[in-house]
């Protein structure tokens, strides 16, 4: 694999969160940026059976028509347009790009990202996640990492649970490992994913407070691992915590967050952005974080796919239950804030049909 990155730094209010990376409707990429217009120039040597480069582009700030041309040059050879096309508009996201190299097997190739515009200096240009990956070789199976957030293993019926809440989990857990004993290495998100990234124990002094790396700067994580074996990587998270500043996304060319002002995406709505990825994918190996945010509150499974039955009407314990208001809701903070047993077994439901939803939309083809 040869990677085309640019130089790591910081660029207004809208990549504080990524450092290096900007997102284009909360999808990032790490970025080379062309103020009004300009060009990238980067030279390599192509591996001896071919390589495609893929990368993404898009506006980040200012209007007018775009274009970007791309060049390519070898010794002996005379240059050549090998792509022209137009840079969406502020607000379009990311349009992806693949361009075979396959021509230029075995030589030494200069590419050059040309970015002709009719706005002003104040309009930027990206380029996202621009690299460059061998073709042929070893066919190697792809790899999906699903992470559930608050998901109790004692709601499914692969780990005894009596009501079948879960087909797809317990068809999977049926034709797979299942492992009987697990412990995680913390109570909440951010360590535990880190933990589970790069397989250390939360070692960081402030990690449990957010407030540095959670991610061990000297452990290579899951997606970097793959990067380097020549893997195309993907992250898709419902949970606004896992952002860049805290190591998450190294070594993920695309990732997906949910926006904070939109805290509980959907298991459906991240399935539409994860295919979205795939369908971009073509023959190559990918490497696939999906985080679902659903069962953890509040709970409101889509309906009328899953009407709510006995938990009829809305949840609400004389106060409400969002992350926008800052209230927690009763399950996490103790039983003893619940009305007695039919309350306790009102939220049991809502709970039980929020675990169905999810698994409904795991087993989406």
């Amino acid at each position: 694999e040869i990677s085309l990155l640019p130089r790591r730094d910081r660029f207004i209010a809208q990549a504080i969160l990524s450092r290096d990376r900007i997102d284009l409707n909360q999808e990032f990429r790490r970025c080379w940026r062309i103020h009004g217009q300009g060009e990238r120039r980067v030279t390599f040597r192509v591996p001896p059976e071919g390589a495609m480069l893929r990368f993404g582009t898009g506006t980040l700030l200012g209007g007018g028509e775009s274009r970007l041309r791309l060049v390519a040059s070898a010794p002996g050879r005379k240059a050549g347009e090998l792509l022209n096309v137009a840079i969406g508009r502020r607000g379009d996201g990311w349009s992806d790009q693949r361009v075979d190299l396959s021509a230029w097997a075995g030589e030494e190739l200069t590419l050059r990202f040309q970015v002709e515009s009719t706005a002003g200096s104040r309009a930027i240009r990206l380029i996202g996640s621009p690299v460059v990956r061998a073709m042929g070789g070893l066919q190697r199976p792809s790899v999906v990492l699903v992470v559930v957030d608050t998901l109790r293993a004692d709601r499914l019926s692969a780990y005894g649970h009596p009501e079948r809440l879960s087909p797809h989990l317990d068809r999977l857990a049926r034709r797979g490992l299942v492992f009987s004993r697990v412990r995680a290495p913390s109570s909440w998100t951010i360590p535990s994913t880190a933990a589970l990234l790069t397989g250390r124990y939360p070692g960081v002094p402030g990690v449990e407070k957010g407030s540095v790396p959670a991610v061990d700067p000297g452990a290579p994580t899951l997606a970097e691992r793959f990067s380097r074996q020549g893997y195309s990587t993907g992250g898709f998270s419902a949970n606004f915590e896992l952002v860049g500043f805290r190591g998450f996304l190294r070594g993920v060319e695309t990732w997906y967050l949910a926006p904070y002002q939109d805290a509980h995406l959907t298991a459906r709505q991240l399935n539409q952005r994860a295919l979205a990825f795939l369908r971009t994918r073509g023959e190559e190996p990918f490497f696939l974080f999906l985080q679902y945010m659903d069962p953890h509150e509040p709970y409101d499974a889509p309906t009328p796919e899953y009407p709510r039955g006995k938990s009829a009407g809305p949840f609400s314990i004389e106060r409400g239950h969002r992350w926008q208001d800052g209230t927690i809701v009763p399950l996490i903070m103790g039983w003893d804030r619940l009305d007695g047993p039919d309350e306790q077994a009102r939220l049991e439901g809502f709970y039980h049909e929020e675990v169905t939803y999810v698994d409904h939309c795991l087993g989406h083809r």
